[in-house]
């Protein structure tokens, strides 16, 4: 069904000063770019080899127009755009699961509720309705995260049986809150990973903790019921004081500093601000520098939001190593304007709960530098604060915000869960130290040489795996994790035995862990998956664990002070170190100015994040004594 564009021509302009008017116009912004770019075309994504219709982009396509018509009711146009996008994507067998199956509902629903009349629209939101089938119990057993289980859990108990006009039971209401209460933290967050029947650490990726309390907050304002409104507001509190003072939270793990993490954070902090009366102020102030954050996100040469804040790369090979293989610009760009218009939509600002800023709104921030400026629109800083769940805790002093881990998943296999580090060091508008990389140029482990195409590839992985080990195991390559090194054993910080803080000083003491990263061990774990992968009959395999233990013979502590314009860190290794080598990185944008003493540096690397692209230097000292110390400046330098 051949549609037009919808004119922007008589919208408001991002800037008005209005900020329900500024997401709006910004949310069109870019579905009117995803227009121009793919017209009656289903949306693609560069480099992928499946259909694009196994995405949730056309579904979220289509949710997002059907908000930007219901907001202001005026032009239709937007309703024909969202019948023509489930058309369009709604040819041969589609996924009506997970994502697709949440985005259908939700428009189905919030179309049935507005009481407007859109014959087409309304037909094959009724066909995807009556095609969707319950999948809570195949999803439970499939290899993904409990975010994605949950939302087939939301989809199976409350959102399918309200978009097909029947009444959520009881029964459904006690199933979704027991899932949901499965994978509770302490603190009222949500556990990523595992699920069940492996011994890998739980994983709290900040992107998924919202997406998680998003779905809470989704059931909830759908079909209130107060456990629902508890889970959602237990979470929230706990976030509140850990967001930046972009009113960020997703600065670390999986899916880090992405459009989609933004836009989920918008709905949150929204429906926040509704449900919490005693805290609708600072959740206000935190959604007010949110929008402002996730609107200076940079583009694409088409308009859409680039997957992360990584601007100013000169390939699309250097964007590539900066992501996550799954996080596509469209699917992105377009699945965070449906979640930022939900909130918008269910949640307006009224003319007595707008709340301004300290210091009122800024303009669009600078982005895309290396020590990139960030908005000057803030939060109200918080001295301390820390999470036990989230290993974390962020330092603020005046006009600096400092971002430290506290504690390590090593069994994720992904680098930018290594701790004790810096995740995240601002001073004024500038970012001196960025999220952890997820390349590096040092990386050496090429995914076809596990396709085994050639006994050669295969010869040359194994000996990779010998010397090497596993690149997202490597200590080194994170910055600012001390790595005490002996043949292929490896020696990390592990386990918090004391944390002291106050509001610019954090005292840690750790107990290390024993990592055979090189050597058999993973030459042992490649062939066991290799094996699963290749012969008939073995499923490939989820899990393996890194061949690891706690150990007593070293001790290492740590002092972070944070002063007005500079932070310092003083380490301390204590114990069976001699004729062992230790090894720290530091990682930072060009306007950091980095001192290091008691080390000797050893390499450069290049490091591919989602605040850009960062320099890493390696640094060593061979221990002779019992014990070693050395002490590492980070400040603003100058700036270009």
């Amino acid at each position: 069904m051949p549609t037009k564009s919808p004119s922007l021509s008589s919208e408001l302009p991002i800037g008005s000063g209005d900020r329900d008017t500024e997401l709006a116009a910004f949310a069109r912004s870019i579905l009117d770019a995803a227009h121009h770019e793919w017209g009656d075309r289903i949306v693609t994504e560069p480099g992928t080899a499946f259909s694009p219709r196994l995405l949730y982009t056309e579904t979220h396509y289509a949710l997002a127009a059907l908000l930007l018509f219901l907001i202001d009711r005026t032009n239709r146009e937007w309703l024909d755009l969202a019948e023509s996008r489930l058309r369009i994507w709604n040819q041969g067998e589609v996924p009506l699961t997970f994502f697709n199956a949440m985005a259908i509902c939700v428009a189905a629903i919030v179309f049935k509720r507005s009481a407007e009349n859109h014959p087409g629209l309304q037909s094959i939101l009724e066909e995807l309705v009556a095609n969707t089938r319950e999948h809570r119990r195949p999803a439970y057993k499939q290899w993904c995260g409990n975010n994605a289980y949950l939302q087939q859990v939301a989809v199976d108990t409350v959102l399918l049986p309200l978009a097909r006009g029947r009444h959520v039971t009881d029964e459904n209401m006690d199933s979704l809150l027991t899932e949901f209460r499965r994978y509770l933290t302490p603190e009222g967050f949500f556990y990523d990973l595992p699920r069940e029947g492996t011994a890998q650490e739980h994983l709290l990726p900040p992107t998924y903790i919202m997406k998680m309390l998003f779905l809470a907050g989704l059931c909830h304002h759908l079909h209130p019921r107060e456990e629902l409104a508890q889970l959602f507001r237990s979470g929230m509190a706990s976030a509140l004081p850990l967001l930046t003072r972009e009113g960020s939270f997703s600065y670390f793990g999986r899916t880090d500093n992405s459009p989609f993490a933004a836009g989920l954070t918008i709905f949150d902090l929204r429906k926040a601000a509704d449900l919490s009366p005693d805290l609708t102020g600072e959740y206000q102030n935190a959604c007010a520098a949110a929008e402002r954050y996730y609107q200076t996100f940079p583009r694409t040469p088409a308009g859409v939001l680039r997957s992360n804040r990584f601007a100013d790369a000169e390939s699309d090979a250097e964007l590539a190593r900066s992501r996550d293989n799954y996080a596509y610009v469209g699917q992105y760009s377009l699945a965070s304007c449906a979640y930022a218009l939900l909130g918008r939509y269910w949640f307006p600002l009224s003319n007595t709960s707008r709340v301004r800023l300290s210091g009122g709104l800024s303009g669009p921030a600078e982005a895309g530098h290396y020590g990139r400026k960030t908005s000057t629109s803030s939060v109200r800083p918080t001295p301390a604060a820390t999470s036990n769940d989230l290993g974390l805790v962020k330092l603020t002093r005046q006009n600096s915000e400092l971002f430290l881990r506290t504690r390590s998943e090593i069994t994720s296999w992904d680098r930018r869960y290594l701790g004790p580090t810096i995740l995240r060091y601002q001073v004024g508008s500038r970012l001196l130290i960025g999220a952890i990389s997820r390349t590096v140029s040092t990386d050496g482990d090429p995914k076809g040489s596990r396709l085994l195409s050639g006994a050669h590839k295969v010869t040359q992985l194994f000996r990779y795996r010998f010397s090497r080990g596993f690149d997202q195991l490597d200590g080194t390559s994170v910055g600012f994790v001390p790595v005490v090194r002996h043949g292929a054993v490896d020696y990390l910080p592990y386990k918090a035995v004391s944390i002291e803080t106050s509001p610019s000083h954090l005292r840690t003491r750790y107990q290390m862990v024993q990592l055979h990263a090189r050597g058999f061990h993973p030459c042992f774990i490649e062939s066991i998956e290799l094996l699963h992968e290749h012969v008939p009959g073995l499923k490939p395999k989820q899990y393996s664990r890194p061949k690891m233990r706690l150990v007593d013979f070293i001790e290492f502590s740590r002092d972070v002070y944070l002063e007005q314009d500079r932070c310092r860190i003083e380490d301390r290794l204590v114990g069976d170190l001699e004729g062992k080598t230790i090894l720290f990185s530091v990682r930072s944008f060009p306007c950091a100015s980095i001192r290091l003493n008691g080390m000797t540096k050893l390499q450069s690397m290049i490091g591919w994040g989602s605040d850009g692209r960062q320099t890493i230097e390696l640094y060593e000292a061979q221990a002779k004594h019992s014990e070693i110390r050395y002490e590492c400046d980070i400040e603003l330098g100058l700036v270009s």
